[in-house]
């Protein structure tokens, strides 16, 4: 009991337990971009963690093909997390790391906000989806970030996407 209150001792430290018990595994980038936390913050709390027995050091992820070198990233779970759970934060891991995903996942976000709930859909066109990517004037082929989005859309929001 006394490691799980020093874990919830602060708001952001909070954040990254909750985020280890929801989803099992986890690397530093994940929870820098999913919980929009500092580099040092997300270190000093892994750290904390790992001294408290609450998170251990699961598999560090192999490197890509055009890699330029660097440390490679270590997937931290919590004891009880299943192989399923790391390689899915394996999965979300290589994701972030591609600037196609992360702005079609932003643009999503965009598009959702001011356009999708305001109004109480459910459902979207994947042409609307290209209308408004290629409003955004964005630096990747529209159709590649479309079609980011409309997965994104409707795998993780559970909004209906008709191509």
């Amino acid at each position: 009991m006394d490691k799980l209150v020093k874990a919830l001792e602060t708001k952001d430290l909070r954040s990254v337990v909750y985020y280890f018990m929801d989803y099992g595994a986890a690397t530093s980038l994940i929870l820098q971009q999913r919980l929009k936390l500092n580099e040092s913050k997300v270190y000093r709390y892994i750290g904390k963690l790992k001294n408290l027995d609450i998170i251990e050091p699961a598999v560090r992820i192999p490197s890509q093909l055009r890699s330029t070198g660097g440390p490679r990233a270590t997937i931290y779970k919590v004891p009880d997390a299943d192989i399923i759970q790391i390689n899915d934060a394996i999965t979300l891991h290589r994701k972030i790391l591609n600037p196609k995903y992360r702005l079609a996942e932003e643009l999503a976000q965009i598009l959702l906000d001011e356009y999708i709930e305001p109004r109480g859909l459910t459902e979207i066109t994947k042409r609307e989806i290209l209308v408004f990517v290629k409003e955004r004037k964005v630096l990747f082929v529209a159709g590649d970030i479309a079609e980011l989005m409309a997965r994104y859309l409707q795998h993780q929001r559970g909004i209906k996407v008709w191509r």
